[in-house]
């Protein structure tokens, strides 16, 4: 039984799958649980007998993610069935824009609420009148405006003079909303029958106190209930991305403890461990870890980075993909950082780092080992921009100038985080040929930033200075040495294009290119390896392109791709 799978359960017959599910603990249903994909799990928890019970033993985040995959109003269920933390926590995140109420979704919340029934509306505005009485007059101000009957008019003269809804004869209503006005005036009258004295403490609420003040003292309380859940706002997450060497890390302060759930109590509220499969570092340190009572603590300390990640990037909680996005570059970090952390210290195992270095420090020593990166990628786009870059390089390096680093994945054409050293090295290496390119490019004249005046563009190949780049020009100066020994950025005249494909065809066509590498090397003072490899990459494409021409015929200027060709007469401006 413990080896079957969730996706399995989901196949059996719905009697079958009742049987075998229920012979788990709720705990092991929710772990279960945890393991279906976000849009299936309230599938699979509503075949348990205990289905109150497993909801409101599911992590806190977990739940709201669910929910969100799912889609709110299909988790009705769900919503009947949670706690009033666990109901007060989504909206906690999904009635707030920053430090304003998104008074759609509020709205929309609130009718869910209603359609879950009236015990589940009843359980959560008699918890949140105890817990926090300001929530919801901040919120119905927004959709009411309010009058109250002097002592001295008579309810007759009160119809004809004051708003048109009352409930109490006491206070008059008019709703700014007409589309939400049944929705309201529901709320309304709940408010009087659980509670007239909180009815009227809203009411009272509303007619002393400013918006300002009424949704600042909401933002507040709704900040600490998330700072008790280990969510922080915006500007506290930003210190995540603090750059931290791995010698300065911290070690943890609490010594390690076991409480990772049980059937009576609820679960962590964040289950890191779905979401390191594609990291071998951090899953292998996990494996190892997995039933010691360090786990509490990095299960603890790994959701604290996960939230502050989710915050300073502003995540989309709207979009489930998104937030798979920001969980696993958690995981990518911190199995970076592990990498960073062991090659700097030498000896230390994976799992070693786990239990001595405060997660959050390993993640900020991956930002350091990131940093380096950025700040060379960005010295190169602020001399070139980013429509020199050769075309081979260019996905690469936006990602690199991103606000934090990313590489680019050619195959789903989409950004990922950084997890290994082996990927930062290769953006090393890409970097390294990136700034040779530059110094080889800063000694050819013209210099790139002349070329869009210095070239009758309209009389070559390209038509336009944007389509051309910094392979482009090598391979111009590369022709042009190999004609007449001056590698310089000019048009070569259509008329010897024939002349240069013989040479490329020749021995003496390689040993030019080789001398060529040779004084870039000197010039540009690069490594020679370096120096090779980009002749090479701008030096091959215009040898493909000569060489496929019949031997009988002369290339034609207009077709050619890799260099720049003189297509029809032009005045060609001097080389300074």
């Amino acid at each position: 039984m413990t080896d079957l799978l969730p996706e399995k359960i989901l196949t059996l017959p719905r009697e079958q799958a009742e049987q075998e599910f229920n012979q788990l603990s709720i705990s092991s249903q929710a772990m279960m649980a945890l393991m279906a994909p976000w849009e299936k799990r309230q599938e699979l928890m509503i075949l348990s007998t205990h289905f109150p019970e497993l909801v409101r033993a599911m992590p806190v985040e977990e739940l709201f993610w669910t929910i969100k995959a799912t889609g709110p109003e299909d988790c009705l269920p769900i919503i009947s069935a949670a706690s009033f933390e666990q109901l007060q926590f989504i909206m906690d995140l999904d009635w707030w824009e920053k430090d304003h109420f998104r008074l759609d979704r509020a709205s929309a919340w609130l009718l869910l609420l209603f359609e879950s029934g009236e015990e589940t509306v009843n359980a959560w505005l008699n918890t949140l009148l105890k817990k926090d009485p300001v929530l919801i007059p901040a919120l119905m101000r927004h959709f009411i405006d309010v009058q109250k009957r002097p002592d001295d008019m008579e309810i007759e003269e009160a119809k004809d003079l004051l708003h048109p809804f009352t409930i109490d004869n006491s206070y008059y209503i008019a709703f700014t909303n007409d589309k939400l006005q049944a929705l309201w005036a529901r709320v309304i009258m709940k408010l009087l029958e659980l509670s007239p004295g909180f009815y009227r403490d809203c009411m009272e609420t509303i007619l002393t106190e400013t918006r300002t003040e009424c949704v600042e003292t909401a933002w507040k309380l709704r900040c600490g209930r998330l700072a008790d859940l280990g969510i922080p706002d915006y500007f506290s997450s930003l210190d995540i991305y603090a750059p931290v060497p791995p010698e300065d890390a911290r070690h943890p302060e609490s010594e390690p403890v076991s409480n990772m759930g049980t059937d009576t109590g609820e679960m962590p509220a964040f289950v890191p461990t779905l979401y390191i499969s594609d990291f071998p570092a951090l899953r292998a340190s996990i494996q190892r870890l997995a039933d010691t009572p360090h786990m509490a603590r990095i299960i603890r300390e790994w959701t604290g980075v996960a939230n502050k990640i989710i915050m300073a990037d502003r995540v989309d909680l709207d979009d489930p993909d998104i937030m798979k996005k920001a969980l696993s570059k958690t995981a990518a970090l911190l199995n970076l950082g592990i990498e960073t952390t062991e090659e700097a210290r030498g000896t230390e195992s994976p799992e070693k780092l786990l239990v001595d270095i405060v997660l959050e420090d390993l993640v900020r020593a991956a930002v350091w080992r990131l940093s380096g990166i950025r700040t060379r990628a960005r010295g190169i786009a602020i001399d070139a921009g980013f429509e020199l870059i050769p075309d081979e390089y260019h996905d690469q390096f936006k990602a690199l100038n991103n606000h934090f680093p990313e590489i680019w994945n050619s195959r789903s054409h989409e950004t990922t985080s950084f997890s290994s050293m082996e990927q930062v090295n290769q953006a090393e290496k890409m970097l390294d040929e990136l700034e040779a390119w530059k110094k080889t490019m800063e000694h050819l004249k013209p210099r790139w930033d002349r070329w869009k005046e210095s070239i009758a563009w309209e009389d070559t190949n390209f038509l336009s200075w944007a389509e051309f780049n910094w392979r482009h020009g090598l391979a111009t100066a590369a022709a042009n040495f190999m004609l007449d020994n001056a590698a310089v950025v000019v048009p070569v005249p259509d008329a010897r294009l024939g002349e240069l494909r013989d040479l490329m065809a020749s021995d003496a066509g390689q040993k030019t290119a080789e001398r060529m590498a040779e004084e870039i090397e000197k010039i540009a003072a690069i490594d020679s390896e370096i120096a090779n490899l980009i002749v090479q990459k701008a030096t091959v494409p215009m040898k493909e392109e000569l060489l496929s021409c019949r031997k009988d015929e002369k290339p034609d200027g207009r077709f050619i791709s890799s260099f720049l060709v003189e297509t029809a007469p032009a005045v060609r401006t001097a080389v300074d």
